[in-house]
């Protein structure tokens, strides 16, 4: 009776050890199948960041590529490349100049951009209407005392030999604006879709110009903008109809050399990448330089 005890004694330890030692198995297969997916996922994410990575060189090599009296059409049409492992992607390339500047625009540019957003993106409105009022805020005059002051200090001579300066930024990214009123997601995007924040004076330069900041600038009728569209197409610096909107609305239009660009890449599709995933980055060219390109921003 006690030996029959006993074998039963020993046969419920074998059962409970058999049973921990199960439970460690499944429990230690968890954890490694789970380390197995979090690798595979953070591998897919680094091909995508370098896939990204190389659609973004790839558009500063196409910048370089264009003739310098050429870049100034840059106007973010899309374009799409095939990276060496078959992975597509869509790169836009946009001079920053074609946009309304958010810093320097004057604000009756703003204004109109704003009204031209409302129907679609009431956000995105709300987001101008603001940085509107910040800039109002910025410029408002200093008192008379200080007005008087400084034009004592300043010599009659002095006006005509001295460069007008570009007015000082108040924006130096896109995230700046996440605390203004309407700074949803979408706001924001619809925002990024039609300013910059890097202009040189504000000035918008036509030639690059989408529809919407074309619409906002005032007193442009629809058939100057048509004239301005068929110039774009045509790839002609000396229209003569761009010629005349130049002229007549000096104060908000200027084509330059472009300089400044916005580089938007999107994967499309490929092995092992996550698709939709964007890259965008704004850059300054600087071709004397060993290095052409500095980065003035960069989102993911």
């Amino acid at each position: 009776m006690r030996k029959t005890r006993e074998r039963g004694l020993i046969l419920l330890v074998v059962l409970w050890s058999v049973a921990a030692m199960t439970a460690i198995v499944v429990a230690l297969s968890s954890y490694a199948q789970k380390n197995i997916s979090l690798a595979a996922v953070e591998a897919d994410r680094l091909r995508t960041e370098l896939a990204l990575q190389s659609g973004l060189e790839a558009g500063k090599a196409a910048i370089l590529a264009t003739q310098e009296e050429q870049r100034v059409f840059l106007n973010g049409e899309q374009r799409r490349i095939t990276l060496d492992d078959g992975a597509i992607i869509e790169i836009e390339l946009q001079d920053v100049a074609g946009l309304a500047d958010l810093n320097r625009a004057p604000l009756a540019v703003l204004n109109l951009l704003a009204a031209g957003l409302e129907p679609q993106n009431a956000d995105a409105a709300a987001i101008v209407e603001s940085v509107v009022q910040i800039r109002t805020a910025e410029a408002r005059p200093a008192s008379d005392a200080a007005q008087q002051q400084s034009r004592q200090a300043t010599k009659p001579d002095d006006a005509n030999d001295r460069p007008e300066k570009p007015k000082p930024a108040v924006f130096f990214s896109f995230g700046q604006l996440a605390g203004l009123r309407g700074a949803s997601r979408q706001g924001l995007v619809a925002v990024a879709d039609e300013a910059s924040l890097y202009g040189a004076d504000g000035k918008v330069n036509p030639l690059a110009a989408p529809d919407s900041v074309l619409a906002a600038i005032p007193g442009l009728s629809p058939e100057d903008r048509s004239a301005i569209k068929l110039a774009q197409v045509r790839k002609r610096r000396d229209d003569p109809s761009l010629q005349r909107a130049l002229a007549r609305f000096g104060d908000f239009l200027a084509v330059r050399d472009a300089k400044i660009f916005r580089i938007r890449a999107t994967i499309v599709q490929g092995t092992r990448i996550i698709r939709g995933q964007k890259l965008e980055a704004t850059v300054i060219l600087e071709p004397e330089q060993d290095v052409p390109f500095q980065t003035l921003a960069l989102s993911w």
